[in-house]
């Protein structure tokens, strides 16, 4: 055994010994008042390449100027809805930064990029292309996004790093035309790093890492810029803020109806899902929200049965159709109400839901919030919701019963209280 080693191994073992010894010689001598161990005192390691791993990181400032300029190059092509995020391989934030008018979602796509590309060690575009079929696959892993916009930064052929863009648009063409001016691919960058790096003009350690940096920046600005271009047809972003996403999710490259219906119903997994980072990137890459499954699930209906509030105002600001319905004929408003998603139920009834709709069952989502649940706070205050939005109580359900005289009959005295008192 190496000398280092065998140090190494009795610090260990020495460190073991002290902290157990203490309550193994309590443990002996049987008394009922056993002496308190004694303090362990901090085990010296020695740092040997046995014993010890070296972990590479990108400082604080190289991470700070590849997400700036990054960003500005973005910005510089008319894309400044985006966000841009440089992390670890084991997906610690180093350095994002966030554009003007990006929407919320961009920041998670960003991270979630940058750590799928640094912990695969290859770029999302190329990722993407691995996840096929229906089953499981490792797009499931959480925390990880298989869209273009992600590259990773290695050290010597170790991913390091991964820097990501969120909210840059993704064109679909079959035959893109060879770019104008090709900028160097990222293989081609780190292997220019590697060549520079060995130059024997970078004598002292202060040029050689000044010139490190240099380089470091220019790949990490090229590796982006795949992810910030703009694909054949697809049209440009507006200067100004827009009103709403839904204006932007009309001004979406034109799609196939085979590339409409597949994004549509990757759509309704990724809401499924609750994937927000998601489902935003394919609503910016025109997937529509009112598209449905083969239960006549949408991503919006979906959303507001389940409560993810993230995604269905993701939804509605692209246009969903508020009077849409599900299989049992009901809008997203009847079973948000059944399941007591309160701030859910705000949302829908702001977004102009119909408050009386009766479902194929013969219920509107008053009723359904009183013979569905347990009358407990949250049903209470979805009836006064519901109430104050001008549902009608007197809606009588296929038993002839009404609203009153269901929370009546089931007990639920606060909510016959608040219709009494309507």
């Amino acid at each position: 055994m190496k000398k280092s080693n065998k140090i190494a191994a009795a610090a260990a073992a020495a460190g073991a010994l002290l902290l157990t010894g203490g309550l193994t010689a309590a443990a002996n001598a049987g008394t009922s008042q056993a002496a308190a161990p004694a303090a362990v005192p901090a085990v010296d390691i020695p740092q040997a390449p046995e014993t010890v791993v070296a972990q590479n990181r990108i400082t604080a400032g190289a991470s700070a100027d590849a997400v700036r300029a990054a960003l500005a190059k973005c910005q510089a092509d008319k894309l400044p809805f985006v966000a841009v995020a440089l992390v670890d391989r084991f997906g610690t934030v180093q350095a994002l930064l966030r554009g003007d008018n990006a929407a919320e979602h961009t920041i998670e796509a960003a991270q979630q990029k940058a750590y799928t590309a640094a912990a695969f060690g290859a770029p999302t575009s190329e990722l993407a292309k691995r996840v096929n079929g229906n089953g499981p696959s490792i797009a499931d892993l959480p925390g990880t996004l298989f869209l273009p916009g992600g590259v990773p930064l290695k050290v010597n052929g170790v991913s390091v790093a991964g820097i990501g863009v969120g909210g840059a648009p993704t064109a679909t063409w079959t035959k893109p035309a060879p770019p104008p001016a090709p900028s160097p691919s990222p293989l081609q960058l780190q292997s220019q790093v590697s060549r520079l790096g060995s130059m024997r003009r970078f004598r002292t350690w202060r040029r050689a890492r000044r010139a490190a940096a240099i380089l470091f920046l220019a790949g990490c600005v090229s590796a982006c810029l795949a992810a910030c271009q703009e694909g054949p047809g697809e049209p440009q972003r507006q200067e100004s803020p827009p009103a709403s996403t839904a204006t932007a999710a009309t001004k979406s490259p034109a799609l196939s109806v085979e590339a409409q219906t597949r994004l549509g119903q990757e759509l309704i997994a990724a809401a499924k899902a609750n994937n927000v980072a998601l489902v935003g990137e394919l609503i910016g890459r025109g997937a529509n929200v009112n598209a449905k499954d083969a239960i006549q699930d949408s991503s919006f209906l979906y959303a507001g049965a389940e409560g993810f509030n993230e995604v269905l105002q993701l939804t509605l600001a692209a246009g969903a159709d508020v009077s849409s319905t599900n299989r049992y004929g009901g809008t997203a408003l009847i079973p948000a109400s059944e399941h007591g998603h309160v701030e859910t139920v705000r949302i829908l009834l702001a977004a102009g839901v119909p408050v009386n709709h009766v479902n194929n069952l013969g219920w509107t989502a008053m009723q359904e919030a009183i013979l569905l649940n347990n009358g407990g706070p949250r049903q209470q205050d979805v009836v006064r919701q519901l109430l104050e939005a001008g549902a009608d109580p007197g809606i009588r359900d296929p038993q002839g019963r009404t609203a009153l005289e269901n929370a009546e009959r089931l007990g639920f005295g606060e909510i016959a209280a608040l219709i009494r008192a309507r």
